[in-house]
């Protein structure tokens, strides 16, 4: 799996995504099927600003809250994800 616990190598993962649709395509696949690897690919700021972007209220301070908080929103966060990148 993509080991992304460092800025700087979030930082090269999102260079890559931004470049090469294939990279992000292969990073979306794994993220659908393994969301644990999601959940840990973005930082929790990350989280607390697509969940902003959606409109959502009383962002939890948990992260895991957050994150399902997010998925369970019904709309593309996964669009606002690679936003970031």
């Amino acid at each position: 799996m993509l080991k992304c616990s460092s800025a700087e190598a979030r930082a090269a993962a999102r260079a890559v995504c931004r470049e090469s649709a294939t990279a992000w395509e292969f990073l979306s696949f794994i993220h659908r099927n393994l969301h644990d690897e999601e959940g840990n690919h973005y930082a929790k700021e990350d989280w607390i600003k697509v969940a902003r972007e959606l409109g959502l209220q009383d962002i939890p301070a948990d992260k895991s809250l957050l994150i399902a908080r997010v998925r369970e929103s019904g709309q593309d966060y996964r669009k606002l994800l690679r936003s970031l990148h």
